[in-house]
């Protein structure tokens, strides 16, 4: 017998029906399975497969009971629960099972961290990501909703396996929302108006890099340490502040920057920080163009 003296609390399985004893009466208890094999759960004693009200729950997924004021429910399997009792029927999980639906996305579940991996999907409705992905180093993939405007703080800050992500109609990144992470490209949506800063420095897999004219603000140092990176382009009628100083990457050529020049609005009074390095690749030509414009070389 088990008795949790908080809401939330994981319960050991041996094979045998284990009594779990509830803090107080509650009308909802959520479980996931962190075992290999399945579990058996119900409000009585009698929880084997087949049983009248007894409910299965697959290894790393998730279920719920109505208490209907019993204090105390079955448990049976082997491994560990994580139970939650709480008086409303909302899933306190982040996931609720594996490839399912869940309070944020559909995405697997990894049963003994709990955590998701492989390719994630934002679930429609959500509008705002912030610490969600935080340091998670087994998602590879992310695809957004329309729905989403802001992948926020920290969003995917060190998902190292992080390659691909569909922007959807992104409107703001926050600051350091996918520093450290392995993304390869950023093709960023013409729905994007701002970019917070090092949103994607030390993204040292990162390739390509669109940034929309729609975008109007630019953090310090967004895009630093970004080593790899050869295609950076803007949008015609591009018109923010932008810095390009990567430490130890040679690699944008003059026709790049040149590109970006050509693409800035007339008359902008915005600053291209280049850094001696690239400021060294214009000639007096290149120069000229960018004070035609209004802009500022530095």
């Amino acid at each position: 017998m088990t008795t949790l003296t908080k809401s939330t609390g994981t319960v050991a399985l041996s094979g045998a029906a284990e009594k779990v004893n509830l803090p107080a009466v509650y009308g909802w208890v959520w479980l996931k399975n962190m075992s290999d094999a399945d579990m058996f759960a119900g409000l009585s004693a009698d929880i084997s497969e087949g049983a009248d009200g007894v409910m299965v729950i697959p290894s790393g997924e998730c279920g719920r009971i109505q208490t209907d004021g019993f204090n105390s429910i079955y448990l049976m399997g082997t491994g560990n629960a994580l139970v939650v009792a709480q008086n409303y029927a909302d899933c306190p999980f982040k996931a609720v099972r594996k490839g399912g639906e869940s309070n944020v996305g559909i995405y697997p579940i990894d049963p003994q961290t709990g955590l998701p991996y492989g390719d994630v999907t934002i679930g429609e409705g959500i509008i705002t990501l912030v610490n969600t992905f935080k340091e998670n180093t087994a998602i590879t993939s992310a695809k957004l909703p329309d729905s989403l405007k802001t992948i926020g703080s920290y969003a995917f800050y060190k998902c190292t396996n992080l390659q691909t992500v569909n922007f959807a109609k992104v409107e703001e990144l926050g600051e350091y929302a996918f520093r450290y992470s392995g993304l390869k490209s950023a093709i960023l949506p013409e729905t994007l108006n701002k970019i917070g800063l090092y949103a994607f420095t030390d993204c040292t897999a990162l390739t390509s890099v669109y940034i929309p004219a729609s975008c109007t603000s630019i953090g310090w140092n967004a895009l630093s340490q970004c080593t790899a990176l050869t295609d950076l382009r803007v949008g015609v009628g591009f018109n923010a502040d932008l810095t390009i100083t990567y430490v130890g990457n040679n690699r944008i050529t003059a026709e790049t920057i040149n590109a970006i020049i050509g693409n800035y609005a007339d008359n902008s009074g915005k600053t291209l920080t280049l850094g001696s390095t690239y400021l060294a690749k214009l000639t007096d030509d290149d120069k000229t163009v960018a004070t035609a414009k209004g802009l500022t070389l530095a």
